[in-house]
This record gives structure tokens, C-alpha cells and sequence, in this order.
């Protein structure tokens, strides 16, 4: 098999891309694969022993997921990507009509979109799922009777974190209930 020419597999695949033709019909804009890892490019793609791939010649890049789009269209623009043991997870910061500032992260548990509280630190005893909608276990909200305390899309969970921030601040400003919710009685313990 003749030596692989790195610079005619370069400016055949940027030329492809420039084109657009990420598989071409030309045998002369052709890359393929051997099973063994051998690049053949061009006349020369008809020249490898065994069946071969041909190489989609597309740009190297990701795609950015949904809820990135998501968080980009209707989440604060100062809202923060991380990406923690595989999961993407936004980190956005509202201030309520208040003035009180919460910071909350936002991910996706393989089901729903959770989000947790991040600052300020409340109480212990505000750390219920009745009273102040916050599961003190792992300090995730409760936005919701179901999808564990989630909700389908980034979107709602941006949304009703946002409302229960203007409910916590109400109960920090001396409000004796959560405000927005027939559900605040405490668990029986």
C-alpha cells in the first residue's frame, strides 16, 4: 500500500467540508478506513485489501444538546455550563422583587430536570418538602407532586424555581407560609 499523503487527506476533507459533500461520489474526494486503521484517500481508496469504511467528511464538532439551546433562549445570560460526572448542569443566579439573590443549579437526572439550592444556606428546619419545598436530604427543590420533585423540561424548572425564590424570600421576609402552594404542612415526623 503506497504511504498515506497527510497533506492530500487534509485538503481533500477541507475541500469536501467547503463543498458540502460530507460523503462524495467522486472516487477522487473519497477517504476510507481498513479494519487495520489504514487511511486511503483519493484513486488511491480502491486500493486497500478487505472491506472498508467510507469516512463521513463532515466538520469535527458537537452538536450542542437541547437544553443547552434551552438555557440559552430563556434562561439569564449569565447562567453557567458545567458538565459534573457527565451531567450538564446550569448554574444561574435570580433576584427576587425582594432584593433577596438565590443562586440555583439546574440538571437533568436521566428523568426529569432537577434543581437544587446553592446559596443562600436556609435552616434546617426550612428544609422540607411542605414548608419551604426543599428535599433537606440533598437540597433539591420540590417543584412538583411528581417526576420526584422535577419537572419535564429545563424550561418549566427555570420557571418554577423562579417563582419558589419569590416564595422562600416571602418566608424570609416574615410571611408564615410558602405563598404559592395549598401544600405547606409540615411532614408528620
Amino acid at each position: 500500500m503506497p504511504t498515506l499523503d497527510l497533506n492530500k487527506l487534509r485538503d481533500t476533507i477541507l475541500a469536501n467540508q467547503r463543498d458540502a459533500e460530507t460523503l462524495p461520489v467522486s472516487q477522487q474526494k473519497k477517504v476510507v478506513v481498513d479494519r487495520e486503521g489504514r487511511i486511503a484517500v483519493g484513486p488511491q481508496s480502491t486500493s486497500l485489501a478487505g472491506p472498508v469504511t467510507e469516512v463521513p467528511q463532515d466538520t469535527f464538532h458537537t452538536t450542542p444538546s437541547h437544553a443547552l439551546l434551552e438555557a440559552r433562549q430563556y434562561l439569564p445570560p449569565t447562567t453557567r455550563l458545567d458538565i459534573i460526572d457527565g451531567f450538564e448542569v446550569f448554574t444561574y443566579s435570580v433576584e427576587t422583587s425582594l432584593g433577596i439573590k438565590f443562586v440555583l443549579a439546574a440538571y437533568f437526572d436521566g428523568s426529569n430536570y432537577q434543581v437544587q439550592l446553592v446559596e443562600p444556606e436556609l435552616e434546617n428546619e426550612w428544609k422540607s418538602p411542605h414548608r419551604a419545598h426543599i428535599f433537606s436530604s440533598d437540597g433539591r427543590l420540590c417543584l412538583s407532586n411528581s417526576h420526584g420533585g422535577g419537572q419535564p423540561t429545563l424550561r418549566r424548572a427555570f420557571a418554577k424555581s423562579v417563582v419558589w425564590a419569590e416564595g422562600v424570600a416571602a418566608m424570609l421576609a416574615g410571611s408564615p407560609v410558602f405563598p404559592y402552594s395549598i401544600n405547606n404542612e409540615d411532614d408528620p415526623s
